[in-house]
C-alpha cells in the first residue's frame, strides 16, 4: 500500500526535524507491504530473498523480536527498510524503475500467521490507541503472545519433520510410479522461472 495523506501530512508534522533534508529522501514508509508466512522457516527464507534482492538500510530496519529479553514475549516481526538496487528493470517478473526511484525507500514486514495474529489483534490494539493498559492486560497479552511463539517452533518442527518423511517415503516407490511422480512435477513446473518458486519443486524432484 502508499501510504495515504493523511498519515504523510501527521507524521511531517509529528517528526519534522527528520525531513529537514528531504522528505522523499528520509520518510522511510511511503510505500510498505506486510509478507504474512505459515513457517519460521519460511521467514527466513524470504528475509534472505529481500536482503539479496534490495539495497537494506539496516540503520532504520529491525528484528522486533530482538528487542524482547529472555524471559518477555510480545510483538515480533521482521522490519526492512528497502529500496532497489540501481539498473534493476524487474523483479520476480514484475518491471520497475530503479533509476526512475533513485533514494526512494519502502518497508516491508515479514511475520508468521501466528506472529501476525499478535499483531494484529493485540499489539495494535494495546499500544496504539490512547487507552493505558493495566498490568493485567500487559501479561495476559504476553501470556498470548508465549503461546503462539510455542506454536510457532512446534509447527514448524513439525513440517520439517513431516517433509522428511513424505521424502523418504518415495524411496519405496515403484519405477512407474517414480515416472508417474516426475512427470507430475514437470507439467507443474514447467512454468516456474523465479528461483526461489522452484526450489520446492527442485527438492521433490531430487528426493
Amino acid at each position: 500500500r502508499a501510504k495515504d495523506l493523511d498519515s504523510f501530512t501527521e507524521k511531517c508534522a509529528r517528526k519534522g526535524y527528520l525531513y529537514e533534508g528531504g522528505v522523499f529522501a528520509n520518510m522511510t514508509d511511503l510505500s510498505a507491504a506486510r509478507v504474512v508466512l505459515q513457517t519460521m522457516s519460511q521467514v527466513t527464507r524470504f528475509c534472505r530473498f529481500i536482503e539479496e534482492t534490495f539495497v537494506v538500510d539496516w540503520a532504520n530496519s529491525e528484528d522486533a523480536g530482538v528487542r524482547l529479553g529472555a524471559t518477555e514475549f510480545g510483538y515480533r516481526s521482521h522490519h526492512y527498510v528497502v529500496s532497489l538496487k540501481p539498473g534493476v528493470n524487474s523483479i520476480l517478473g514484475v518491471p520497475v524503475d530503479a533509476d526512475g526511484l533513485i533514494g526512494i525507500k519502502a518497508e516491508i514486514q515479514v511475520r508468521t500467521l501466528a506472529q501476525h495474529a499478535v499483531a494484529d489483534t493485540l499489539h495494535d490494539r494495546m499500544y496504539k490507541s490512547t487507552v493505558k493498559p493495566l498490568p493485567r492486560h500487559t501479561r495476559e497479552q504476553a501470556r498470548i503472545a508465549s503461546i503462539l511463539e510455542n506454536s510457532d517452533r512446534i509447527l514448524d518442527a513439525f513440517v520439517a519433520e513431516y517433509d522428511e518423511f513424505a521424502l523418504q517415503q518415495s524411496i519405496f516407490l515403484t519405477t512407474e510410479e517414480i515416472d508417474g511422480e516426475l512427470a507430475v512435477l514437470d507439467a507443474v513446473g514447467a512454468d516456474i522461472v523465479d528461483p526461489y518458486s522452484a526450489v520446492p519443486m527442485c527438492l521433490k524432484r531430487a528426493g
